[in-house]
């Protein structure tokens, strides 16, 4: 499995709300952040809280779903243009894009970066 195939496979597990197939993939130091503008936000800090986060997460958006527009690699890291997939409290298809980066720790997810979400090109 190359560490492309490691940010892929995470994605797929989102999108099939697998919690344990995800936690599979990530370290147990991982950290979940979101970056906007120059502010980082750290959403969950460990295996367990990442657990915990998704588990009503994924109760509070059931169609929640990711695809990949493109991915790059450099090193131990992954970045990831990502499309956001939902349906809006009018029950409206929507979409949004966001850069992520994805840092591998032996073969593992360590870290994960969002950006700001923008309109899809």
């Amino acid at each position: 499995m190359t560490e492309t195939d490691v940010a892929q496979r995470f994605v797929s597990a989102y999108n099939a709300h697998d919690i344990p197939a995800m936690m599979a993939l990530v370290h147990d130091d991982i950290k979940y952040m979101f970056i906007s503008g120059d502010q980082i936000h750290t959403e969950t800090n460990g295996k367990d809280h990442l657990n915990r986060y998704l588990v009503p997460f994924f109760e509070n958006k059931p169609n929640a779903k990711s695809r990949i527009r493109s991915s790059q690699k450099s090193g131990g890291f992954i970045q990831l243009l990502e499309e956001a997939v939902f349906v809006d409290d009018e029950g409206n298809d929507r979409s949004q894009c966001s850069f992520s980066m994805y840092q591998l720790k032996n073969d593992v997810i360590i870290n994960v970066w969002y950006f700001d979400a923008h309109a899809c090109d």
